[in-house]
């Protein structure tokens, strides 16, 4: 359906500058592939239709903070008054991390190998392919979770040492309806033959695109460059929906929230290290689709980890924390698993 949608908006174009070139028809174009090509490139990462809930692993200060209510001082930020008056203007957030300043240094870096550079897309496409191995040319931001069947399996002891803090975190637990409706998922894909097998998905995409450059006069390579770019920054997501075959177990499903739609909305956070040098500075986004107010109902869930010190002075706060935030839908479980690190 999208494929066609794309034929008929090049032919139109198309016969548009054979008519006689207008900015108004480029900006047509513009606006249109601008919907089409983010659809093209969902529909080959869609989540399985199995998965039915998404965990998001993280620290309990974390937890905390994306429980932040904009009101609080730092006195009053984990044991707010229950009491206290604000309405619907509470807000918190799951927060969506920068790719440039990643943790992870090889982030993105999969699919732009060089054992890919004989592909025909990368042949056909080589200056959106160089764009692509750019990192930092557009950047994306992140959240990161897990597709699940069911609820209890959150409570896994390889997810809690590779992802709970040893087993010291949490696993914050969300029906996947509540997030399909307001921000697209994509399943990471792993290995090599994935790779070749989105790449060829965008080679046949872009192919429809050959009718409409071909109709481009000499006079008109400007725009023909502006379109590469723009398609660069259409796709410049994908690069974060590969990883190796290694990180399989992951069966990890992602917001990719590109940079450059988001750049006003930027904050940021930092770690310093132990002798107060090594500065680390991270952008993060908090993006109204991940509103927690939206995410945290009565199929939500939040489980303690098996490891976590002072299990039940940490249910409390979390509880009235919850409570402070009218959040109180939210169910609160611990790990059952039998686990000292």
């Amino acid at each position: 359906m999208v494929f066609s949608q794309l034929q008929e908006l090049v032919e139109k174009v198309s016969q548009l500058i054979r008519d006689g070139f207008t900015d108004s028809a480029f900006r047509e174009f513009e606006e249109k592939i601008s919907d089409l090509i983010p659809e093209i490139v969902l529909s080959h990462y869609r989540i399985d239709a199995d998965i039915r809930y998404l965990i998001h692993y993280t620290s309990i200060d974390v937890l905390f903070s994306i429980l932040t209510d904009p009101r609080d001082s730092k006195e009053d930020f984990l044991l707010a008054s229950v009491s206290r008056s604000g309405g619907n203007d509470k807000t918190s957030f799951i927060r969506l991390y920068d790719t440039v300043n990643s943790n992870d240094p090889n982030e993105g870096q999969f699919f732009v190998n060089e054992r890919f550079s004989s592909n025909k897309f990368v042949k056909k496409h080589q200056k959106i392919w160089n764009k692509l191995k750019e990192r930092k040319s557009f950047p994306a931001y992140i959240a990161s979770f897990v597709g699940a069947k069911n609820v209890n399996d959150a409570d896994d002891l390889v997810y809690w040492r590779t992802y709970g803090k040893d087993g010291r975190g949490c696993a914050i637990v969300i029906p996947v309806s509540y997030l399909e409706s307001e921000v697209s998922l994509f399943q990471i894909k792993y290995g090599v033959h994935k790779v070749y097998s989105a790449l060829n998905h965008l080679f046949n995409a872009l192919k429809e695109l050959e009718v409409f450059e071909k109709s481009f006069p000499p006079k008109l390579e400007n725009k023909r460059n502006e379109i590469q770019i723009l398609l660069a920054k259409l796709l410049s997501n994908v690069p974060y929906l590969h990883k190796s075959i290694d990180y399989k177990f992951e069966k990890e499903i992602r917001v990719v929230l590109p940079f450059f739609n988001l750049e006003s909305n930027r904050l940021y956070s930092h770690k310093v290290g132990n002798s107060g040098s090594n500065l680390k500075l991270r952008h993060y986004i908090n993006h109204k689709q991940l509103n927690a107010r939206k995410l945290f109902r009565s199929d939500s869930y939040i489980f303690l980890g098996p490891a976590v010190s002072s299990l039940e002075n940490t249910k409390f706060v979390l509880g009235q924390r919850l409570k402070y935030l009218e959040l109180t839908n939210v169910n609160l479980k611990s790990s059952a698993i039998d686990y000292r690190p």
